[in-house]
């Protein structure tokens, strides 16, 4: 988490940082924002690609390069699964994700772009006597 809204300092042992993986993320001048977007199964691919890069174009915070990506990560029980992704000028990382989650969902919506909602169905069986009562 980003020390500057928190203002909190942590000290870390030497010992502990010899052997441990350190992410520095302000090493570079920019950042990529990752978002999992899952859709429909019947999705058209050349239509999410259009929608989400229109967001990206239309996000002022958003780096034009590195361009923004899609790219196929998986399959859901009721998805297909993209990463989105976008970058942002390091300062502007936080904003930009904040937009993002906001806009992407209103453009796939406006777009009727369906992200599936899991349903569970639940089925009692046995002797309808019984019934839920006891």
């Amino acid at each position: 988490m980003n020390d500057l809204f928190d203002r909190l300092v942590e000290s870390v042992p030497n010992e502990d940082l010899i052997g441990s993986e350190i992410r520095n993320t302000s090493r570079f001048p920019q950042r990529r924002i990752d978002l999992l977007v899952g859709v429909s199964q019947g999705t058209d691919r050349d239509e999410l690609r259009t929608v989400l890069m229109d967001v990206a174009s239309r996000q002022p915070l958003s780096l034009s390069q590195p361009a923004p990506d899609l790219v196929g990560v998986g399959l859901g029980e009721t998805t297909v699964d993209f990463r989105f992704s976008v970058w942002a000028a390091r300062e502007d990382y936080q904003g930009l994700r904040t937009a993002l989650y906001f806009e992407v969902p209103r453009a796939l919506a406006d777009a009727a772009i369906e992200i599936p909602i899991p349903t569970r169905q639940i089925r009692i069986e046995g002797d309808a006597q019984q019934g839920l009562t006891r």
